[in-house]
């Protein structure tokens, strides 16, 4: 399973080693950068990515694919 943790403010707080892997990056190329860096730009403007931003800014669970 892949994983990504969020701050509230939607910043990369840990990623595992297979999201790394999966995405060819490192923890220095990740952390600390914000979700939307990273989900493809087209995706951004969904309802499915607003309803993921909401769920981080409420510190609520949430899990999904893009």
């Amino acid at each position: 399973m892949l994983r990504l943790t969020l701050d509230a403010k939607g910043n990369v707080t840990s990623a595992n080693q297979k999201f790394l892997q999966q995405l060819s990056l490192s923890d220095k190329d990740i952390l600390a950068k914000h979700i939307s860096d990273l989900v493809p730009s087209n995706v951004r403007n969904t309802d499915h990515f607003y309803r993921m931003k909401q769920s981080v800014q409420a510190k609520a669970f949430w899990n999904g694919a893009f």
